[in-house]
Parts: structure tokens; sequence; C-alpha cells
């Protein structure tokens, strides 16, 4: 599911009270209905909705004391309570800056540099050269940045508008080699990093056409 912001107008709105309920403990749609002050079927809107979004799923059913229906039961979907913390930011950098205090620039970007080839491990794609670019190129994307893909002297360039990890690396340049790394993993080429710092951050990497990766480690400060 795409991040989903918990934000305080989600949080006033009748999803985010129907989302509140159910973290507190799963409920069914005449129960959301009684706390809510709602019908059914507006209950039902918002649960489908919901539901869509990946934020809630259906979680078995309860039987009443009749023969009725059995009414569902729903509950927050695993993967979405990351989206209601606003712990991981603050504990990120707070980590980084402490790994920067206890290793020097070198260190640091041969550590960052096995990070991204481990985030790397689950993302690398099999076939052509073409079919790895994309992957590299998709996968920039979906982390937060805005790319864009042009070819130079040999080399692939992929330029980001803006960067999906500007914050990190406000605290430590370092950062970028674990973006490079995962790239050049993904990609089995030698990326070289070319990013832009400052009060706008914005990613730039060079894949190179020939030089392959693999068996090889970038040079490291």
């Amino acid at each position: 599911m795409a991040a989903h912001e918990y934000g305080k107008r989600f949080q006033e709105s009748t999803r985010g009270r129907v989302v509140e309920l159910l973290r507190q403990r799963n409920r069914t749609v005449e129960e959301l209905a009684a706390e809510l002050a709602l019908t059914d079927n507006a209950v039902r809107t918002h649960l489908a909705t919901l539901e869509r979004d990946g934020i809630i799923r259906q979680e078995g059913v309860r039987r009443g004391p009749g023969a009725g229906k059995p009414a569902a039961i729903y509950a927050i979907a695993p993967e979405a309570e990351a989206g209601f913390s606003n712990a991981y930011i603050p504990l990120l950098l707070g980590l980084i800056d402490e790994l920067s205090a206890r290793h020097d620039a070198a260190e640091m970007a041969r550590l960052m540099d096995s990070v991204g080839r481990r985030l790397a491990a689950s993302y690398a794609p099999a076939g052509e050269r073409a079919t790895r670019l994309r992957a590299a190129t998709t996968l920039l994307r979906e982390l937060g940045a805005v790319a864009d893909v042009t070819e130079q002297n040999g080399a692939v360039i992929l330029q980001g508008r803006g960067c999906a990890v500007g914050l990190a690396v406000a605290h430590s340049p370092a950062v970028c080699q674990a973006l490079a790394a995962l790239l050049e993993t993904i990609t089995g080429e030698l990326v070289h990093e070319h990013c832009q710092r400052g009060e706008r951050t914005s990613c730039c990497f060079h894949i190179g056409s020939t030089a392959k990766a693999e068996g090889q480690a970038r040079t490291l400060p």
C-alpha cells in the first residue's frame, strides 16, 4: 500500500474516527455505526474506501444470537500501522547522527554502501540492461523522487527532482552512498553519485554503460 499520511485533518474526519476506533479494537459495521451515530450504509461507504486504500481489512465474522447473517468484523491492516507513526523520521535521523559521531567519513561511506546493497537484495531484477535500468528508475520514483532519465557520453543519468531521503542527507551526505549502492546492485553497472546538496537536495546518479559492478567495489573515500 502507498504510505498513508495519518495527519490531523485525517484524524478529525469521519474516516479518521473509524480508523481510531478500529485501532482500539476490531468492530462490526453495526458497532461502528452506533459509536459514530451514522447509518450502517454510511459506515459501509467509509469502510469500502479504507479497505480499497489498504488501511483496513475484514477479519472474520461474528454470529449474533439469532439465525441472521453473520456480521463481518473489520480490523486495521497490519501493513498500514507504519502509516500511523511519526517516530520513524526522528529515530532515523537520531541513528544517523549517532553513527556519524562514532565513525569517520570513510567508515560512514562504507556503512551506507552496505546498507544500500542490503536494501537492493529484494529489488534486483534479472533480464537485459534495459529491464534493469527501468527497474532502477521505477524504484527511485517509488522511493519518492521524481526522476528524469537521459543519456550522455555512454552513461545513463538518473536526475531526481528533489530527494527521497533529503532530511537524512542533510544530517550526513554519506546517505547518498546507500542509494548509489542500491542502484548499482540493481543495474549491475558502476554508479557514480553527483547529487546536489543544499537548501533543496536533488538526486543525480550516472550509470556507466560498460563497467560492470559485479565482483568490483566502488572506490569509496
